[in-house]
């Protein structure tokens, strides 16, 4: 009988301990659910990276480029700036030096410094050469191009001098060196083959592509029939090289076009020109003279090219107007001519500013119209009205002006020029 107690209390006992256990985990868990819940997920600071390096001529970064993780927001503004001046730049960075960069996100602004340098090496290609003995050959036999992101000519030498002296019958390997004015440099190599005279000369081999300073035999000229004696030419190989034209443009400009022309080489020591692409286009602007009166029939002719754009622009601003409780702008028409010929100044004169080529202060075109003004936004590169309006709609400076409540007109300004578009906005009471 004792022992039949012992065991009741025992499972008893046990059957305590089980629910005391499961209470106990059940406790616990609830505290780690909570806990859980109660949790803030982690997040990562936005933060702009510094002295970013970028190579010359490479294509401009996109803003998430310049930070420690992705941007989300599409409100954002980049400008960069140099020696305190506002600078342009559109599609490539395509100027050496140093920039500052101001990054405006949702209304917090962010800078850091980048630099731009020349980084990349030429593109150099060669191809072997096959001379007689006793024929001259120079390094620009075995280059069939050579390009640098500078655009300019690459410096070209063989590795070891005695590789321009070659003169024995036999096969050399050549090695050859092109670097720019930057000390980035690049090496190849190619095959020299020096043959002896009468080897060279009766050698009939029609599948033989290499380049040969002699004259094909006339089992290698194609048969002729005709009465001419034109003389077959072998094909040797082709190159290309970069040059310059300048010409006059107009307000005292000077047009600079770069070209890549192409060449195809005979064996004979002919060549010709096989192609001709234009590289770029790029303005001087030192010799800018530009006025009132020589600008103003443009700046009339454009105010009826673009109406359709000054009036989208004026649209957009005054829905910004209505958003924020203020009365609509009137489209003046003086105001209109003024601004077009601000935005002729600030494409043909090569300065994205406030101040007009001759130094003085954009306000200054109210005074040779008897109309003054009292506030100026201007832009450059954005390619719709809607793109420009909302750039100066998330500038804070740029939006006061277009929401003042004591201004009652605008004139619009729209200039199209080196494949980018300036916008101007002038406000008067």
């Amino acid at each position: 009988m004792k022992k039949r107690k012992l065991i009741i209390i025992l499972s008893v006992i046990g059957v305590i301990l089980v629910i005391s256990c499961i209470v106990i985990l059940l406790i616990i868990n609830n505290k780690k659910i909570e806990v859980s819940s109660n949790s803030k997920p982690i997040t990562t600071e936005l933060k702009i990276k510094e002295n970013i390096e970028v190579d010359l001529n490479s294509n401009i970064l996109p803003v998430s480029k310049f930070f420690n993780k992705d941007v989300t927001s599409n409100d954002y503004v980049i400008n960069y700036y140099q020696n305190g001046e506002l600078v342009y730049l559109k599609d490539k960075y395509d100027a050496l030096g140093e920039y500052e960069v101001l990054i405006t996100i949702d209304g917090k602004d962010y800078s850091t410094t980048l630099t731009i340098k020349d980084l990349s090496s030429p593109n150099l290609e060669v191809k072997d050469l096959e001379i007689n003995k006793n024929s001259e050959y120079s390094i620009e036999d075995f280059v069939v191009s050579c390009t640098d992101n500078s655009n300019e000519s690459c410096i070209l030498n063989f590795d070891d001098e005695k590789m321009a002296t070659y003169e024995d019958e036999g096969e050399y390997k050549i090695v050859i060196n092109a670097s720019d004015t930057a000390e980035n440099k690049v090496t190849k190599e190619a095959m020299l083959t020096i043959s002896s005279t009468d080897k060279t000369t009766n050698t009939n081999n029609k599948d033989d592509t290499s380049s040969n300073t002699n004259k094909p035999n006339n089992e290698n000229k194609p048969s002729d029939n005709n009465s001419d004696n034109s003389t077959y030419k072998e094909y040797a190989g082709t190159y290309s090289k970069i040059r310059e034209e300048t010409n006059s443009y107009k307000y005292g400009l000077i047009e600079i076009t770069k070209y890549i022309d192409d060449y195809i080489k005979y064996t004979d020591g002919t060549e010709e020109l096989s192609k001709t692409t234009v590289l770029e286009k790029e303005y001087d602007y030192s010799g800018y003279n530009g006025t009132t009166d020589t600008l103003k029939p443009e700046a009339l002719s454009n105010a009826s090219k673009y109406s359709a754009k000054v009036n989208e622009i004026l649209n957009l601003v005054n829905d910004i107007r209505t958003k924020e409780g203020v009365a609509p702008l009137s489209l003046d028409t003086t105001l209109t001519t003024m601004a077009m010929i601000r935005s002729l100044e600030i494409s043909y004169g090569g300065n994205v500013s406030h101040y007009r080529p001759d130094g003085s202060l954009c306000f200054t075109i109210g005074n040779e119209f008897g109309f003054n003004f009292n506030a100026e936004n201007i832009a450059a590169g954005q390619s719709t009205p809607s793109r420009v309006v909302s750039t100066w709609d998330k500038s804070p400076g740029h939006h006061a002006n277009m929401v003042d409540a004591s201004f009652t007109k605008m004139g619009v300004g729209i200039a199209y020029f080196n494949d980018t578009y300036y916008w101007v906005q002038i406000f008067s009471y």
